[in-house]
């Protein structure tokens, strides 16, 4: 819609605010109100956004900033008057204008609403040249969506005046080389440089067993910092989000195209073939990692209990169970087994999410590469060694 001007040009800003957010609570998937209130709303966080406000949009005909409560309200509109700016603060009880949305709760854990306060300001208007976003950023390790994660970028990001068409270059740029790194370091290319031609050394990844592999594909970081769903990656390009119930969801990058699809669990009393699941059927298909994302989570958001599959969901802190870590110990070397209370629920959920989808097939199958490799190696160094030198 911006593309096409139903909507107005957009730049973004972000800013390091400072807020703390390691102790504030999260509920139904984001963050308690009056817990990021005491949080966000302290003279030096409120003052750091009337500087960056001045610094980056003081020469603007109007501005609209989101609060948390009223009392985050009341403050910074002190603080804004403080600096000699006058404002006119806008509430639920305003006999006019009313609030733009209910409970803004920003920072925020959601997508959505994050997308919802930029939309705001995205509307036309005559003489209207661009919508300025400043984001004020806090703390990331809750797992908080910022402008640069709507566009798939990494949350750490930091943007200035950065318009619509260079994010999406960026984000296009960022893709590519991510893809280019995660073949690169797919355990069953050969590498470096030559390995073709079998011409120098042939260097490999050696994986002892599962549990080696599976820590070197922990790549959730990418796809957790655009979803707030617990996304597993099981191989360098797919991701598996699973239900409770057995049911599963895909993203794959086939042919530089990235598809989702649903793979559905049948029930044990109805199941009349071999096979526990149903033939898994496509959702969305998409050029981009993000929307294809996005996309897989729309789907989840009316097919699963969201609660459950969070990645910040309360289960997953609790310890593992006996059950999970018999399940794992089963793939662990003598003498290497892991021990009640060492680990968690959702940590043990990921690592039996990876070995249930590929791990040991793809070990195999990258056992057997390396082997076809090095015989392919010798073999090109022994006709080599048969014809030897030309003397003169």
């Amino acid at each position: 819609m911006i593309e096409e001007k139903h909507l107005a040009q957009v730049k973004f800003t972000t800013v390091r605010s400072g807020a703390d957010l390691s102790k504030v609570r999260s509920q139904n998937g984001d963050f308690v109100n009056s817990a990021l209130s005491k949080a966000v709303n302290n003279s030096e966080t409120n003052g750091i956004t009337v500087r960056s406000w001045l610094a980056t949009a003081g020469q603007r005909k109007s501005t609209l900033g989101f609060c948390v409560d009223l009392a985050h309200v009341a403050s910074l509109t002190a603080t804004f008057r403080a600096h000699g700016i006058g404002q006119w603060p806008t509430d639920s009880n305003s006999p006019i204008t009313g609030t733009m949305t209910e409970e803004a709760n920003l920072p925020t854990k959601s997508r959505s609403l994050l997308i919802q306060m930029v939309g705001r300001g995205l509307r036309n208007s005559v003489g209207k040249q661009d919508c300025h976003v400043i984001d004020m950023v806090a703390s990331l390790e809750k797992g908080i969506v910022t402008a640069p994660t709507l566009f798939g970028l990494d949350p750490h990001e930091l943007l200035k005046e950065v318009d619509f068409e260079t994010l999406k270059a960026l984000r296009d740029r960022k893709e590519s080389e991510r893809e280019r790194e995660e073949l690169a370091s797919d355990p069953a290319s050969v590498l470096p440089g030559s390995a073709n031609s079998f011409k120098g050394n042939v260097t490999f990844t050696h994986y002892d067993d599962v549990n080696t592999l599976i820590a070197h594909t922990s790549g959730e970081h990418h796809i957790r910092t655009i979803s707030p769903l617990a996304w597993v990656q099981v191989d360098h390009n797919r991701y598996i989000l699973s239900n409770s119930s057995g049911s599963f969801l895909t993203i794959k990058l086939e042919e530089r195209e990235f598809v989702v699809s649903f793979t559905q669990k049948i029930p044990k009393q109805t199941a009349k073939s071999k096979s526990p699941l149903m033939r898994p059927f496509e959702i969305a298909k998409t050029s981009t990692f993000e929307d294809a994302v996005h996309a897989a989570d729309t789907y989840a958001k009316k097919r699963f209990v969201v609660p459950i599959v969070l990645t910040n969901a309360a289960w997953r802190r609790a310890l593992a169970t006996p059950e999970q870590v018999a399940f794992l110990n089963r793939f662990r070397e003598e003498g290497d087994e892991l021990a009640l209370g060492s680990v968690t629920k959702g940590k043990a959920a990921d690592q039996i999410t990876k070995i249930k989808h590929g791990a040991r097939g793809r070990l195999k199958r990258i056992k057997s590469d390396q082997g076809k490799a090095i015989k392919e190696k010798e073999k090109k160094e022994r006709d080599t060694m048969k014809v030897g030198p030309v003397l003169g």
